[in-house]
């Protein structure tokens, strides 16, 4: 018993994180210079506009597609949080945000949420599985 509670002591801490069920809009937003299009990495970008008034950066490449046939839907997407770390290259010149806690260390952090699934409509009525069937 003790061996397998030490264990689990020594998984990564990615195994231990919860995952959740995030209920809202898919809007695609376009490049601009926030922290929020800089999280996301490239042009344009997909975020959940949940009620509350809070936007979720959303990440896909777990779920084998790019969210796009959900944009404009209501959605439920289940998955989680995770810190994205973004490492500055030493020879560029890119203007890019700091951490504003004043412990910038070249990289900059940012929360994404990282999409397991996808079902369209309120309370995951109308499940339409994001996974592209295989043909």
């Amino acid at each position: 018993m003790k061996k397998i509670l030490f264990g689990l002591l020594l998984l990564p801490a990615a195994l231990w994180a919860q995952t959740e069920t995030l209920t809202g809009k898919i809007v695609k937003k376009p490049w601009s210079k926030t922290t929020q299009s800089y999280c996301a990495q490239g042009g344009s970008y997909l975020v959940l506009s949940t009620k509350d008034g809070k936007e979720h950066v959303l990440d896909f490449t777990k779920n084998n597609t790019d969210g796009s046939n959900f944009i404009n839907k209501t959605v439920s997407l289940n998955g989680q949080k995770v810190e994205k770390v973004i490492t500055k290259d030493p020879n560029s010149m890119e203007q890019r945000p700091i951490s504003a806690m004043g412990e910038d260390d070249g990289n900059y952090r940012c929360e994404v949420f990282e999409v397991h699934s996808v079902k369209a409509g309120k309370n995951g009525k109308n499940v339409k599985n994001s996974k592209p069937n295989k043909k």
